[in-house]
C-alpha cells in the first residue's frame, strides 16, 4: 500500500546490536552496584557517548564529579559537546551542561557556549534547546549584540521563526523608555522593528512568521494619550486637565476644549510647567460659575474621542 518493505537486519548487524546491548547492561549493572567515582566517569562516558539520553548516567556522573573534585570543568564541557554532536536536542546533555557551567568561571565558558550555540543553530535554526541556553548565557547583558545576531540570522532567512521569537524576547525588557505606558516600545525602536518586518513581508508575503511578529510589535506601540483627570480649582478659577503622558496643546487651534454651560472657554491653555513644551497637565482659566444653580463642564480631547464631564455645585 505504498510503503517500502523494510529488510530485516542481517546477521552481522544483529550480532553487533546484541553486543552493544550486552555491554550496556554490564555497564549499568556495574554503575548501579556502587562503582568508585573514577570508574563511574569511565562507564558513563562510554554509555552517554553512544546514547546521550540515559538520564541515570548523567545523574551518576554528576555525583562522581562532585566526589572527585578538581578542575574537571573544561574536559566535561568538551565531553558534553561531543554528546550534543550525537543528539543536539538531548534534554539530559543540555541539563548537564548547565550544571557544569554553574561550576565554571562565567566569561570563558560563556564565550565557548555561545560559539557552540551558533554552530548548532547553523545546523538547525529551530533547536529550542540551543536558543534557551543562549538566552540564559546573555541574560542581564546589553541586548544590542543579541539583536544584531538575530538580525543577521533573519537577513539570511526571513522564515526563521525562532530568530523572530528570540528578537521579541530580547525587546521585552526594553518596554519603558520613560514615556508611554508599561509594555510600550520606544518610538525609535518601534520604527526600526517595523522597517525590518516590512522588508521581510515584501520579500515573502506568504510567510507567516513575519506577520506574527508584526502583530506582536504593533501590540507594543505606545498608546495614544488620554485624559485621566479633570480638576477645578475654584480659588484660582482654573480648570486642570491631566493626561496619561505628556502632550502639546496648540493655543491657537487647540485639540483640547472645555465647555462651561454650553460656552467654549476662550483660554488660552498653558502647560502646568509654565513652558511651551509637552506636559502632563494643561491649565485654562474658568469664569466663576453662578451661585444659584449647578454648572456643567465638559472637557474633550479630540485624539481620545472621549467626553469628561464635571458638575459644579453652587
Amino acid at each position: 500500500h505504498g510503503r517500502l518493505k523494510l529488510r530485516p537486519p542481517d546477521s552481522a548487524r544483529r550480532r553487533q546490536r546484541e553486543e552493544k546491548l550486552r555491554q550496556y547492561r554490564e555497564a549499568m549493572d556495574t554503575l548501579l552496584g556502587g562503582a568508585p567515582p573514577a570508574q563511574v566517569l569511565s562507564l558513563t562516558g562510554s554509555v552517554l557517548a553512544a546514547n546521550p539520553d540515559v538520564g541515570t548516567c548523567w545523574n551518576l556522573r554528576r555525583r562522581a564529579l562532585a566526589a572527585l573534585g578538581g578542575d574537571w570543568v573544561p574536559s566535561e564541557l568538551s565531553f558534553v559537546a561531543q554528546c550534543l554532536g550525537v543528539n543536539p536536542k538531548s534534554y539530559g546533555a543540555w541539563h548537564h551542561r548547565s550544571w557544569v557551567l554553574g561550576h565554571a568561571p562565567a566569561p570563558p565558558a560563556g564565550r565557548e557556549d555561545l560559539a557552540l550555540c551558533e554552530r548548532l543553530l547553523a545546523a538547525d535554526s529551530r533547536n529550542f534547546h540551543a536558543w534557551e541556553h543562549r538566552r540564559t548565557l546573555v541574560a542581564g547583558q546589553d541586548p544590542e549584540a543579541e539583536l544584531a545576531y538575530a538580525g543577521a540570522l533573519l537577513s539570511r532567512d526571513f522564515s526563521n521563526f525562532s530568530a523572530w521569537h528570540h528578537r521579541l524576547r530580547l525587546l521585552a525588557p526594553a518596554r519603558n523608555c520613560g514615556e508611554g505606558e508599561a509594555g510600550a516600545l520606544p518610538p525609535e525602536r518601534l520604527k526600526e522593528e517595523l522597517e525590518l518586518v516590512q522588508n521581510a513581508i515584501f520579500t515573502d508575503p506568504t510567510d507567516q512568521s513575519a506577520w506574527v511578529y508584526l502583530r506582536c510589535i504593533l501590540s507594543r506601540a505606545p498608546p495614544p494619550p488620554r485624559v485621566i483627570c479633570v480638576h477645578i480649582d475654584r480659588e484660582d478659577e482654573t480648570v486642570a486637565v491631566i493626561f496619561s503622558r505628556p502632550v502639546k496643546v496648540n493655543p491657537e487651534c487647540p485639540e483640547l476644549r472645555a465647555i462651561l454651560n454650553g460656552s467654549t472657554l476662550a483660554g488660552p491653555w498653558r502647560s502646568g510647567e509654565g513652558r511651551p513644551r509637552p506636559s502632563h497637565t494643561w491649565l485654562c482659566p474658568i469664569p466663576a460659575p453662578p451661585n444659584d444653580s449647578p454648572a456643567h463642564l465638559e472637557v474633550t480631547w479630540e485624539p481620545d474621542h472621549a467626553l469628561r464631564e464635571v458638575t459644579l455645585q453652587p
